[in-house]
C-alpha cells in the first residue's frame, strides 16, 4: 500500500498545480525558465517588466523560498534533477499568478533572451 501512496503523492505534487489555471487569464506560456531566470532576477528587472512594487515584494518572497528550497535539494543527495525541476516550476507558476499575462509573457521573452534561447 505505501509503494502505491508514494507515486501518487509526487504525482500529485508535480501535476497539481498544472491544473488549477486562474479563471479569466489565459494559460501561461508554460516554457521552463531555469535557475538562472527566476533566481538571477533582480528589483530593477522586475521592475522593467513593469511590475508593481507589491508584485516586486511578492516575487522576491518566491525567489528567496526556491532558493531555500534549491540549497535544500542539493544537500538531499536522494533528489534528482526532476526533484529540482519540479521544484523550479512549483516556483515559476507561483510568479505567474502574480503577474498579469502580459508581464508573464514578457518575463518569458526577457528569460529566452537573456539565456540565449531565442
Amino acid at each position: 500500500m505505501q509503494r502505491l501512496l508514494l507515486p501518487l503523492a509526487i504525482a500529485l505534487f508535480i501535476t497539481g498545480p498544472l491544473m488549477a489555471q486562474p479563471i479569466g487569464r489565459a494559460a501561461p506560456d508554460t516554457t521552463h525558465v531555469g535557475a538562472e531566470c527566476l533566481l538571477g532576477m533582480s528589483i530593477q528587472e522586475w521592475g522593467a517588466l513593469g511590475l508593481t512594487a507589491a508584485q516586486i515584494e511578492q516575487v522576491q518572497a518566491i525567489q528567496t523560498e526556491c532558493k531555500t528550497d534549491c540549497v535544500a535539494l542539493k544537500q538531499n543527495t536522494a533528489t534528482g534533477p526532476a526533484m529540482s525541476r519540479a521544484a523550479l516550476e512549483k516556483h515559476q507558476e507561483r510568479i505567474g499568478r502574480i503577474l498579469t499575462k502580459e508581464q508573464y509573457d514578457k518575463w518569458i521573452v526577457w528569460c529566452k533572451e537573456r539565456l540565449g534561447h531565442t
